[in-house]
């Protein structure tokens, strides 16, 4: 029985001896890529009561990895701060300084974030590649880029492998228009490590150097690495666009827009491809058309000088969504451009149906309604204007031209009068003049419009007049 007992206790020991600390069976676990199970095992070693500063770490970095900064950094913190084992070496001490520190980058907490970092570099035992990487967003983020290029090139001599460093750098360089040093880095970031993100970020470098089939190449490849994803296959189809590709293009388009149909840049980029290469009535004639994209097209065939055709458009998109106040805006004014009044009527109408008590709304169309001859009916809905804004020079003035159209030239003066006590506009001046010479008032008419020219030298003299 005592031989027994005593290799039982042999065996416990033993066994003692071979059982694996949790938190180092999770740093195992984490190294060959089994993420999970590596927090898991964090977890454990956690609760066991086992090497818990190690645990946190290894924790903070998945955290980190992972996108989760707020997480990382209590973690971290709680390796920094840990009490239950003896202070850790210099380089474990340095390690937990610089994930809390990435992870206050993380949480755009630059100055915090360089605090730890600087600390990080300064106890590291020997020079360590990450920790200068990492300090280099924290630079980024307070605009200091000649230190975050230094903190680069550091990190790529103690390590010329980083492809993450290699990418980071060549976006610097793309923004200070380097490009070729751009297109360098992240050639060999990709070499060491094929990354979606970069592919697509040499794509778009290449596309503004003009090589666009190179770029359709990067961005192909980025969608090897991330299948779908709809910014890449936005870039690659207006690149197809742009080399005359239209059904390739419409292809990516049509992915985007199948995967968000309210994807706006998508919705525009196809229609937009249709429109530039010639097929227009493709374009009018695709199922899910919405209000959005016909007015889309109103504004480009307005570019091109057709009015009148973009005006078309604009109704069709304002039949479909009637109470958006831009797009009735915009009609207006065209519809004004052309002086087609009584049209503009309508429209305005619309606008002051949906804000009743819009003083600027019931101005514009009494203006509206007084240049199609309805003076009456502008007068009636300026008084409306005045009661909601009573000193509205803009409104005064077409208090004027509304009496001035219905005869009442007296008042039309007094209101002119009251308008440039106001706001002296060169137009109050005209309008004036006009009421006067109908008055039969020659020479104050002349002075008045004396004024208005002194006013504005470019204001034409006739009636009726142009709204400024």
């Amino acid at each position: 029985m005592k031989r027994l007992l005593i290799l039982l206790g042999v065996l416990g020991v033993l066994a003692a001896g071979c059982a694996t600390d949790p938190a180092k069976r999770a740093q195992e676990l984490y190294d060959s890529g089994q993420i999970d199970r590596a927090l898991a095992e964090c977890d454990k070693a956690l609760e066991a009561g086992g090497d818990k500063r190690g645990a946190y770490l290894l924790r903070a970095r998945i955290r980190l990895d992972q996108g989760k900064f707020e997480e990382a950094l209590k973690d971290a913190t709680s390796a920094r701060d840990d009490s239950s084992e003896p202070a850790p070496d210099p380089e474990v001490a340095s390690q937990i300084l610089e994930v809390r520190g990435a992870a206050l980058v993380g949480l755009d907490k630059s100055e915090e974030a360089l605090a730890d970092l600087n600390a990080a570099i300064q106890k590291a035992p020997a020079p360590r590649a990450s920790a200068y990487a990492r300090r280099v967003a924290a630079h980024l983020e307070k605009d200091d880029e000649e230190a975050a290029m230094q903190d680069l090139s550091r990190s790529l001599e103690l390590d010329p492998r980083q492809a993450d460093a290699l990418a980071l750098r060549g976006k610097v360089y793309q923004d200070d228009h380097h490009r070729g040093e751009a297109e360098a880095d992240y050639t060999d970031s990709l070499a060491i490590k094929p990354d979606a993100a970069v592919a697509r970020q040499r794509g778009v470098l290449r596309a503004s150097m003009g090589r666009r089939m190179e770029a359709i190449k990067d961005f192909s490849q980025a969608l090897e690495l991330q299948p779908g994803d709809r910014e890449t296959l936005l870039l690659r189809g207006e690149q197809w666009a742009k080399e005359g590709e239209v059904d390739k293009a419409l292809a990516d388009f049509e992915q985007v827009i199948k995967a968000d149909p309210e994807h706006t840049s998508a919705r525009s980029a196809r229609l937009r491809a249709l429109w530039d290469h010639g097929r227009r009535k493709e374009a009018l004639a695709l199922p899910d058309l919405t209000a959005g994209d016909l007015a889309n097209m109103a504004y480009w065939t307005d570019r091109e000088g057709d009015k009148g055709e973009a005006i078309t458009l604009y109704a069709r998109a304002i039949e479909m969504d009637p109470k958006n106040v831009d797009r009735l805006k915009d009609q207006c004014k065209r519809l004004g451009d052309l002086k087609r009044f009584d049209e503009e009527v309508k429209y305005r109408q619309m606008l002051v149906d949906l804000h009743k008590d819009n003083a600027e709304y019931l101005n514009n169309l009494a203006w509206a309604q007084a240049l199609s001859g309805r003076y009456q009916e502008g007068l009636v809905n300026v008084q409306r204007s005045l009661e909601l804004s009573p000193n509205n020079a803009k409104a005064i003035d077409t208090l004027g031209f509304c009496y001035v159209g219905l005869g009442k030239h007296k008042d039309a003066v007094a209101a002119y009068d009251r308008a440039l006590k106001i706001h002296p506009l060169a137009a109050s001046y005209y309008g004036k003049g006009e009421a006067l010479k109908r008055l039969g008032k020659t020479k104050e008419s002349r002075e008045a419009f004396e004024q208005a020219r002194q006013k504005e030298s470019s204001l034409k003299l006739e009636w009726p007049p142009a709204k400024t």
